[in-house]
């Protein structure tokens, strides 16, 4: 007679059955040391005593966790770990970045420490979504932790302003290749975002040099003139070179060929652009942009330049002019508007600046940058100062050291008042932090400010948006005024008490 067993499982205990098999699964980490270049430069300490301090920690932190760690490249290791593991990680927002930060790297800045973890069905699933939150990750500045699984990325961690790189060879490259590109094109199309302003119209025409110098045709795709950039559009109708250099939308359609080049710069999503349909019309895409990497970024890019650590896109445009070929120099007009977008964007020198922001802005003075003329650039008409006044006045506050305000329901480019008088706020004694929402078509705009005691990026994700840790945006489509701002207070609120709970 044949014997047999039989397992019986109630549902309940198939599902923890399952739920234990599903956590004991692989889960694959990068650690990338973002700030490997910058080690053992004008310090006491050398690069490979810090390192060997880092690595000492991160065994004895690896060994706590049951995880096992190599080191693969001079500034990355693998660290692989049961899906349990990493779940307990989560919990604890990745404390391997605190103990990163807490090593002594002789010169009073911390070493940065990027984690991209990647938990799939297979090794190789985990692997890909790793390198797919390592991309994501270092596109935000690094120094935080971004997790991808099938549920979607989360983040960890990404509080503290990013580190300026030393290194100028990734920026050289890049020009090289984008030199290369448009070289063996037919002409080239250069579009920024929605409402562009002095840092988008900058880098414009930076990048419209850059075409000049290799004899193809260049056109800057704008909608229409707003007030922030009419002075500058003055300027360049004085001058024959830049006739027929700006085209809308429409003539960009019906001009661009799948051999042209589109660069694409302040911006890095489709739906901020001002003519997403040119991504299908070409298979030369080139992104440039400053701002932290988000969700719902272009992906395809065949060349991208995106450095959250430099102050404004015309900071990054100027660095890749200098290398873009032997002898290249902008024109006066086009220097004075490179610096203007760097002056805008670091609120004079104010903001997120590093060395390479002065050699930039000292490489723009050589060439003509007119520092009274940068002034005009800027300057407002009575109307929007107006608003902007209406707009502080208005003011509430939020918390004691966080305000809110908005512009009026009809008033004219409403992003543009709403980012300058979010900037304003900030100068007001007691005030850390400043968010003002205004009416965009069928969207509410909202633009952050802060001076670096509160991340408004982390803030204005919680909305869809995206930016720095002292500058970002969001639009939240098909709600009223009112409606945004009870979903801003709130976003602020659960920012708060996620802070104050760690």
């Amino acid at each position: 007679m044949n014997k047999f067993r039989a397992l019986y499982l109630n549902k309940t205990e198939r599902e923890r059955f399952e739920d234990a098999l599903a956590m004991s699964m692989g889960a694959i980490c990068i650690l990338n040391v973002d700030n490997y270049e910058e080690l053992g430069s004008n310090t006491q300490l050398a690069r490979s005593t810090i390192l060997t301090q880092f690595e000492n920690q991160l065994s004895e932190w690896a060994k706590g966790i049951d995880g096992f760690v190599r080191r693969y490249d001079r500034d990355r290791y693998l660290l692989f770990i049961e899906r349990r593991q990493l779940e307990e990680l989560r919990k604890q927002k990745f404390p391997l970045l605190a103990i990163a930060r807490g090593i002594d790297t002789g010169s009073g800045l911390p070493l940065s420490l990027t984690i991209a973890a990647g938990a799939g069905e297979t090794i190789a699933e985990s692997g890909e979504f790793a390198r797919q939150a390592l991309d994501l990750a270092l596109g935000r500045g690094g120094d935080q932790a971004v997790v991808k699984d099938g549920s979607g990325f989360s983040f960890y961690g990404g509080k503290s302003q990013t580190v300026e790189k030393a290194s100028r060879v990734k920026v050289r490259t890049f020009a090289r290749a984008l030199h290369h590109l448009v070289e063996a094109s037919d002409g080239v199309f250069l579009m920024g975002h929605v409402m562009p302003d002095l840092d988008c119209m900058g880098a414009a025409l930076g990048l419209f040099r850059m075409a000049q110098l290799s004899g193809k045709p260049a056109y800057i795709v704008l909608d229409a003139p707003n007030a922030t950039i009419e002075r500058l559009l003055g300027e360049m109708a004085k001058d024959a070179e830049y006739t027929g250099a700006l085209v809308s939308p429409e003539a960009a359609r019906g001009a661009i060929t799948p051999e042209s080049v589109l660069i694409v710069f302040d911006t890095q999503r489709k739906n901020s652009t001002l003519e997403p349909a040119l991504f299908e019309m070409t298979k030369n895409l080139v992104m440039i942009d400053h701002h932290r990497r988000g969700l719902n970024c272009i992906e395809e890019a065949t060349l991208q330049c995106l450095e959250p650590y430099a102050s404004s896109t015309c900071e990054l445009v100027t660095e890749i002019l200098q290398y873009y070929r032997d002898g290249a120099k902008p024109k006066a007009l086009e220097s004075s508007a490179l610096l203007a977008g760097i002056s805008v964007d670091t609120k004079n020198f104010s903001f997120n600046t590093g060395a390479r922001t002065f050699d930039a802005a000292s490489y723009l003075r050589r060439n003509g940058a007119d520092v009274a003329g940068i002034k005009r650039l800027s300057q407002d008409d009575m109307e929007t100062f107006r608003s902007r006044a209406k707009v502080v006045e208005r003011a509430e506050h939020i918390t004691s050291d966080i305000v809110i305000s908005h512009c009026d329901p009809d008033a004219k480019n409403a992003p543009l008042i709403a980012a300058q008088a979010a900037d304003a706020l900030t100068t007001i004694r007691g005030i850390q932090a400043a968010f003002v929402l205004g009416i965009n078509g069928a969207c509410v705009s909202v633009s952050g400010r802060s001076l670096g005691e509160i991340n408004v990026q982390l803030i204005l994700e919680r909305l869809g948006g995206g930016g720095h840790l002292t500058s970002a945006g969001a639009q939240i489509p098909d709600v009223s005024l009112e409606e945004a701002a009870k979903m801003m207070k709130r976003a602020v609120l659960d920012y708060i008490k996620e802070v104050s709970e760690k």
